[in-house]
């Protein structure tokens, strides 16, 4: 798993779960599994560009790894190095 991933799996929950909504929920709205946005948000697998575009308009959110890396809080960079080790 790397950094990436992490980034983008620990900011892709945050942000679903601001807004209350769950991964099934945001996988029927993607016309994708709910497997497959486990997948991401453990950090095992990276969204297809196709998929993080559509979050970013569903969300109103950058997910660009600058935007990610700038704009991470401590908390979330607590969260990522737990799934590190």
């Amino acid at each position: 798993m790397n950094e990436e991933n992490l980034y983008m799996a620990t900011v892709l929950k945050e942000v679903r779960l601001n807004h209350n909504m769950s991964q099934k929920r945001l996988a029927l709205r993607l016309g994708i599994s709910s497997k497959t946005i486990s997948a991401y948000e453990a950090g095992r697998i990276m969204p297809s560009l196709l998929v993080i575009n559509k979050l970013s308009r569903m969300f109103g959110v950058s997910f660009s790894n600058d935007y990610i890396k700038r704009h991470t809080d401590t908390e979330i960079k607590q969260k990522i190095d737990r799934l590190k080790d």
